[in-house]
């Protein structure tokens, strides 16, 4: 694995996936480096793939009823984001901009279908890994829903400072 690539050791999901696996996501993974506030897809677009977060940040964003735009999560650095088209069953839920200069892992959709026609699980995989957003949101949910405003926000702060597997605990001690 290149060193600018180790950050994916973070994500339990990543590390969780066979040494073959690994070695077909690097394989036809896109590094793209993007500016801060720099567009990489919109909610409403078409699904496009598997993101990583190399260095820097992605801003989460989702549109309330009322078309305004709300920071949701802040991906981090060895953080995976994105749908796979086989799995997501419509188009993107949220709004994902650069917060700062960043660089990104971008395994496209197309890419994920070949590398499935030689490793299938490939599929559930990624079941696991929108099970782990699903957790994620039923998270923050809980926090809004249920928490003072003071522990309201030290939950989130919390949550942001975490990385995306340890998340999970933390918030049930909350």
């Amino acid at each position: 694995m290149g060193d600018d690539l180790k950050i994916l050791l973070k994500s339990g999901w990543y590390t969780r996936q066979t040494a073959a696996l690994r070695a077909a996501l690097q394989a036809k993974a896109r590094i793209t480096r993007l500016d801060a506030g720099q567009w990489i897809y919109g909610t409403g677009d078409a699904l496009n793939g598997l993101y990583g977060v190399l260095d820097g940040s992605v801003h989460l964003l989702m549109t309330l009823p009322d078309g305004e735009a709300k920071l949701l999560d802040i991906a981090q650095p060895g953080q995976l984001f994105g749908q796979a088209a086989r799995f997501g069953g419509g188009p993107r839920l949220v709004t994902a901009i650069a917060g700062e200069p960043s660089r990104l892992f971008h395994v496209p959709d197309f890419a994920l279908a070949e590398i499935a026609t030689s490793q299938p699980e490939v599929w559930r995989n990624f079941t696991a890994l929108l099970y782990g957003q699903l957790a994620g949101a039923l998270q923050l949910a809980g926090i809004v829903m249920y928490l003072r405003p003071r522990r309201r926000v030290a939950a989130r702060l919390s949550l942001l400072a975490l990385t995306t597997d340890t998340r999970l605990s933390r918030c049930r001690a909350m």
